[in-house]
């Protein structure tokens, strides 16, 4: 039971985790590409858009290829 309870916090924990991740990835990428392009991407509707639509494609990908 113990090994289960554990099992589920570790799931829930890299599940978490994973989601900072892509926020964070995401918010790195608008900001670099704003630096790249000179102008800001401020509509951020649009902007999560992109970046979770970019991110589910690279993990599609990978996916693919394992």
């Amino acid at each position: 039971r113990l090994v289960e309870i554990a099992q589920a916090q570790i799931t829930a924990e890299t599940d978490r985790t994973h989601t900072a991740l892509r926020a964070e990835l995401g918010t790195l990428a608008v900001d670099l590409a704003s630096r790249i392009l000179g102008e800001s991407l401020a509509d951020e509707a649009r902007r999560r858009g992109t970046v979770d639509r970019f991110l589910d494609e690279l993990e599609s990908r990978s996916a693919g290829r394992s």
